[in-house]
């Protein structure tokens, strides 16, 4: 089903929803390292009450150094960032965490010198202590396999459906699906656009979520100020086209998580323009699979800086989310169910 709204009325913020005061609120990475810039969280909890935080870390995002670090919440409180050791020598990205029961937990992250030439690596861990050395996700990978930036989603069949986007060559959003755990992928189409609606670059970096069997949601970032959508009937394999949902962005990172009870929540800056001071981050919910939305505010304008990056994720409560506070900074929230 394609799910065409009108974008000329965005969906409005209830401000009397603030959740600052309702959710715990920490800072996993409290203290701004000089020059050093944080991009692309991503969170995931490992068990309930312990909670893995990751992040990359390093000057401007661009140079030889940046690295994947994390930081572990486990007896109410979070341990002291640390770098993940690689050895591999370009700049990494992206890092995605993921977890299937039925094979462990997983860190995806891409690597190279630009986002032209990304390929993606991925590691494992019983337990988020001990972890593989990274290895390439898909052989001569040239343009960042797998999830680009939102975790795969485990359909009703037990196949992974990752959320996949590249920038070469132009803006497109993919799905890669895997049948064995991973250890081999199925590319396909592009997600088709009309430019004549979605002008610029495009889309990229989409989340999904499966609403009953074979029924997969996505949604995604476009540069036309507002979030687009895209629908399969058929477990990730083929795509509805495009089309502009009510809600606005001004093409910043969003995540999607759908929760147990049905409710459909998306993280985003909800606003259309990328010039405004600070950016607060808001969760947008859905009772009816994203036919229509409600929007609460996550996160207040802070002192801090923009709030960007987010990533979400179920826990024992309800839900967890990290985000990156004026790109100096990386905040986890831990938000129970009944506030949404």
């Amino acid at each position: 089903m394609e799910v065409a709204h009108n974008t000329s009325e965005a969906v409005s913020l209830d401000a009397r929803r603030c959740l600052d005061s309702e959710v715990r609120s920490d800072w996993v990475l409290d203290k701004p390292c000089g020059a050093v810039q944080c991009f692309g969280s991503t969170i995931l909890e490992i068990q309930p009450g312990v909670i893995l935080c990751c992040w990359c870390m390093g000057k401007n995002g661009s140079c030889p150094e940046p690295g994947v670090w994390y930081a572990r919440y486990e007896a109410g409180k979070w341990s002291t960032p640390a770098l993940f050791k690689s050895q591999l020598e370009q700049p990494h990205w992206n890092p995605v965490l993921f977890r299937d029961d039925r094979f462990g937990v997983f860190l995806f992250f891409r690597v190279g010198a630009t986002r032209f030439t990304w390929q993606t690596y991925w590691m494992r861990s019983e337990d988020g202590r001990i972890w593989s050395e990274p290895e390439p996700l898909v052989p001569n990978d040239r343009i960042g396999r797998g999830p680009s930036k939102n975790a795969p989603i485990i359909l009703s069949s037990g196949y992974w459906l990752a959320p996949g986007s590249t920038e070469l060559g132009g803006w497109g959003c993919f799905a890669d699906r895997s049948d064995d755990g991973g250890h081999s992928w199925s590319h396909t189409n592009y997600f088709r656009i009309d430019h004549t609606v979605i002008r610029g670059r495009g889309t990229t970096q989409p989340a999904f979520w499966e609403s009953r069997p074979g029924r997969v949601h996505a949604v995604m970032q476009t540069t036309t100020g507002w979030i687009g959508r895209s629908d399969s009937v058929d477990g990730g394999r083929s795509w509805s086209s495009v089309q502009l949902t009510r809600l606005p962005n001004p093409n910043t990172p969003i995540d999607a998580l759908r929760l147990p009870e049905g409710k459909i929540v998306v993280a985003l800056n909800h606003q259309h323009d990328t010039a405004e001071p600070t950016m607060p981050l808001s969760l947008a919910v859905s009772d009816n699979d994203g036919a229509s939305w409600r929007t609460v505010t996550a996160v207040g304008t802070l002192q801090e800086g923009s709030c960007t990056h987010p990533a979400l994720t179920r826990s024992k409560e309800g839900l967890v989310l990290s985000c990156t506070v004026g790109g100096v900074r990386v905040r986890c929230l831990q938000i129970p169910t009944g506030v949404l």
